[in-house]
C-alpha cells in the first residue's frame, strides 16, 4: 500500500550549477523564495571555486545559507581525473571543503567512457577514489559517486563493482533517477539492488530515452514507483532536481519554479 498521503518524505532541492552566470547569494535566495529546501552546492560556480574555499570564506557560506534559510544537501564537483594530475588534486581539497558543509557529502561522477579500454579505465577509477576515500574517511565526509551513461562508472553494474574494489565506507552512490532510466531495466529494482549505498539523489524527466534533462513531466519517467522504491530501502535525504544546459542558463529560475512545482506535489 502507498503511504504517500499524510507523510513528509525527502527535501526538495535544486542545483546551483544551472545559476552560474548569477550572483550566488542571488541564486540562493530566489530558490528560498520558490520554495526550495536545499541546494546542492556546484564547486563549477564563478564564487565557489575549490581554491578560493577557504575556512573564512566555507563559514560565509554556512551564514549565508543560515540567514536565507536553506540548506546544503551536498557538494558537488564533476570533472575527469586520474592519478596524480591536477583534478584529482582539485577533488582532493574539495573533501576538505565539503567537510565544512553538513551533511559532508561530496558529490563526483568519473571520466569520459572509452569502451575499448573499459577494465583500464574502471582500474585507474579505483586507484583514484581509493586515494580520495582515504582522505574522506580521515575528515568524516562521504563520496557519493553518480553512474552516468558514457562515463566510465556508466551504470549500476559498474557502481557495484567499484564499490566492491574500493572496499571503502566512505563511498557512497548519489543515484540520478534520469541516468538509470536510460542505463536499467528498471528503476525501482536498481534502487533495490543499492539499498542503503544512496546517500543522495539528483531528479529529471527523460523523454524517449534521449540523455537530455527535463523538468519531471515532460518526459516518460513514472516517478511514484520510484519513491515508492526509494521509502522501501529507508531513503529520506534530499531530492535534488538536476537541470542545466544553454536553455536552462538563460533562466535558471524559470526552470526552477517550474520543476518545483511539478516536483513538490510528488514528495506530499
Amino acid at each position: 500500500m502507498s503511504q504517500r498521503v499524510g507523510m513528509r518524505f525527502m527535501e526538495l532541492g535544486f542545483r546551483t550549477g544551472a545559476f552560474r552566470d548569477w550572483h550566488l547569494k542571488d541564486a540562493l535566495t530566489r530558490l528560498k523564495s520558490i520554495g526550495y529546501d536545499s541546494v546542492e552546492l556546484c564547486l563549477e560556480h564563478p564564487e565557489m571555486q575549490v581554491k578560493d574555499m577557504t575556512p573564512a570564506a566555507v563559514g560565509e557560506w554556512n551564514r549565508c545559507l543560515s540567514q536565507i534559510g536553506l540548506q546544503a544537501s551536498s557538494l558537488s564537483h564533476h570533472c575527469a581525473y586520474a592519478p596524480d594530475d591536477a583534478n584529482m588534486r582539485l577533488l582532493l581539497d574539495a573533501v576538505a571543503v565539503a567537510a565544512g558543509f553538513e551533511p559532508r557529502i561530496l558529490v563526483v561522477s568519473s571520466p569520459k567512457a572509452q569502451p575499448e579500454r573499459h577494465q583500464e579505465q574502471i582500474a585507474q577509477v579505483v586507484q583514484c577514489l581509493k586515494v580520495l576515500c582515504a582522505k574522506a574517511e580521515a575528515a568524516r565526509v562521504t563520496i557519493a559517486l553518480e553512474p552516468e551513461p558514457a562515463l566510465v562508472v556508466g551504470n549500476t553494474d559498474d557502481m557495484l563493482a567499484v564499490v566492491q574494489a574500493v572496499h571503502s565506507p566512505a563511498l557512497k552512490v548519489n543515484l540520478d533517477i534520469g541516468h538509470a532510466y536510460l542505463t536499467e531495466p528498471s528503476v525501482p529494482d536498481t534502487i533495490a539492488r543499492l539499498g542503503p549505498l544512496i546517500v543522495h539523489t539528483h531528479f529529471e524527466d527523460i523523454a524517449q530515452k534521449v540523455h537530455k534533462h527535463l523538468i519531471p513531466g515532460e518526459g516518460d519517467i513514472a516517478f511514484h514507483p520510484i519513491l515508492d522504491a526509494l521509502r522501501r530501502v529507508g531513503y529520506s535525504g534530499h531530492c535534488i532536481l538536476d537541470l542545466f544546459g544553454p536553455v536552462v542558463a538563460a533562466d535558471p529560475a524559470g526552470f526552477a519554479e517550474r520543476a518545483y512545482a511539478r516536483m513538490k506535489p510528488l514528495l506530499a
